[in-house]
């Protein structure tokens, strides 16, 4: 859907991996889900925060629980199932233009 868009969208099948990502290649977004293998959302977004490179960078939460707002500390979250137009209003509201880089 986002590539569709005109996002140019790389993919992690970890937390690991996508804070890798983040940390080699310039992102514009993280669109993350909450529940991931050897991070999670929550702790990529802390990993992320914690780095001056990747301080910056948004990130967005999505899952089919919603986890309480004092885990979210204020990081956007998207509830599953989600309307596909509402996700990429809250893409284009982070990224500057299509053809940006965003993970997910």
């Amino acid at each position: 859907m986002l590539e569709d868009a005109g996002y140019r969208v790389l993919t992690a099948a970890s937390g690991q991996t996508g804070l890798t990502i983040a940390r080699v290649i310039h992102l514009d977004l993280v669109l993350t889900d909450y529940t991931l293998p050897e991070l999670n959302g929550m702790q990529l977004a802390d990993a992320l925060r914690r780095n001056p490179a990747t301080r910056h960078l948004p990130v967005v939460l999505m899952s089919a629980t919603r986890p309480s707002s004092d885990k979210l500390r204020g990081v956007p979250f998207l509830a599953k199932p989600f309307d596909l137009e509402h996700v990429l209003q809250v893409v284009a509201r982070h990224v500057r233009a299509p053809s940006s880089k965003v993970t997910s």
